[in-house]
């Protein structure tokens, strides 16, 4: 009787915990339609960065089940019609959203790239500056590279796209489907800008593959921005293995007018304490403030120097193949237990992090791993909780180009680009 009762307590426990995990995330669903109103069939929607991708059904309808709380970008594509791009936020409720498609506008060029010759020459730009010229970068594959069209204006170099370019990564074991809304670059004045959404689809392999893979995954994983806003999130930045200075400016050194240390910063090099920078808005999101850090990604020091004495006077430092600049551009920034942002203007990115292009990204699913790091506490702020949830609602522009210098790797939102000591150029941020 006894091993009766502990069999049917195992099947309940073990249906409780089935049922838990079903009701781990909330519907997303709504409608596409044109500018007429009318219903748009099969037209691509994913969530960008995701592995979640779909069609429309024939009411133009689609569906994504268990969206965990977070925020995202809801995207749609459709041959004839603009992308289209909407931030949504999900809390502790379904979501259902009406999405309007607009007539793709066609622009023309006034010099278009014909011969094989010019084209596979652009075509190898594009490639360095889209995919980066990092391991991760170099082991991509453009499946369909003729869909790329490239056209010059006033010597810049334009590439656009029709339907989804769709790369592989040989080295992370990604098939990405990106959907391409801009690249340019002034090879003068080597100036680049891309924009973009994209999904990810594993590709399938031999169980020495798929290992190979997992091991290339963590390491694009170890010390990326993704890894330290998750630990900005649950307040484990030391123990993740992250260092952070305090910022005060940057250094400018010349020799005859020639500036020789780009990336020399004034710092003090004490650890910053990040339970007076973060304050959890709700049980998914957390608010960030902060003004200037540099970041190094050093796990074997992190923990020795987060217990270090603070500083009394300011020092210089150059920044080294490890070392990332962030400095908010906004009052907060409003992140999640994935390492994505609500708004895409948050932060100006320098060093590591900005020289990262679509060959390092691994998808919002992404987890390590690694032996999981207990959150610690986070205190509630009742004001931002309720100045969140009034605005949350507001609809919001996605916002992804920042200017970047490919000299000094600094990636600066269009906004503050005026403010800073370099001339910079334009890129993408993930």
């Amino acid at each position: 009787m006894r091993s009766l009762r502990q069999l049917l307590l195992s099947v309940a426990l073990l249906l409780l915990y089935v049922t838990a995990f079903a009701q781990n995330g909330y519907d997303v669903s709504g409608v596409v339609s044109n500018e007429k109103g009318q219903p748009v069939k099969s037209a691509t929607v994913f969530i960008g960065g995701s592995q979640r991708v779909m069609a429309t059904n024939d009411d133009g309808r689609f569906h994504f089940a268990k969206v965990p709380a977070g925020t995202f970008q809801l995207s749609v594509q459709m041959l004839g019609y603009a992308p289209l791009v909407q931030n949504i936020i999900v809390k502790d409720a379904a979501i259902k959203v009406e999405l309007k498609l607009s007539p793709k506008a066609i622009g023309l060029a006034e010099v278009t790239i014909g011969n094989n010759k010019a084209w596979e020459a652009n075509y190898n730009i594009f490639k360095d500056n889209f995919l980066g010229t990092t391991a991760n970068g170099k082991q991509c594959v453009i499946v369909n590279p003729g869909v790329l069209n490239f056209s010059t204006r006033q010597g810049v170099l334009f590439a656009d796209a029709d339907e989804f370019l769709v790369i592989e990564n040989k080295r992370l074991g990604y098939r990405i489907r990106y959907m391409l809304k801009h690249f340019s670059y002034d090879k003068a004045q080597r100036l680049e800008l891309h924009d973009g959404e994209f999904t990810f689809e594993e590709i399938e392999g031999t169980f020495e593959m798929q290992d190979y893979w997992a091991k290339m995954r963590l390491q694009a994983y170890q010390g990326s921005f993704r890894h330290f806003l998750r630990s900005v999130y649950a307040n484990t930045v030391a123990e993740n293995g992250f260092l952070a200075r305090p910022l005060y400016g940057y250094r400018r050194f010349t020799v005859n007018n020639r500036l020789v240390d780009p990336d020399r910063v004034t710092i003090k090099d004490s650890p910053i304490k990040f339970d007076s920078l973060i304050s959890a808005i709700d049980t998914s999101l957390t608010s960030f403030k902060f003004k200037k850090m540099v970041v190094t990604y050093d796990p074997k020091r992190a923990i020795k120097f987060a217990n270090k004495k603070p500083a009394t006077f300011e020092s210089t430092m150059s920044l080294g193949v490890n070392e990332s600049i962030l400095v908010l551009a906004n009052q907060q920034a409003v992140i999640d237990s994935r390492g994505s942002y609500v708004d895409y203007e948050s932060f100006f990115i320098t060093g590591k992090w900005g020289s990262l292009r679509v060959g390092d990204q691994l998808p919002i699913e992404y987890k390590a791993p690694l032996p999981e790091i207990p959150r610690k506490a986070v205190p509630t702020n009742q004001l931002l909780a309720l100045l969140h949830n009034w605005t949350d609602s507001l609809p919001q522009e996605k916002y992804t180009c920042t200017w970047t210098n490919l000299i000094t790797r600094r990636a600066i939102p269009c906004g503050l680009r005026d403010t800073l000591p370099v001339a910079p150029i334009m890129s993408c941020r993930y």
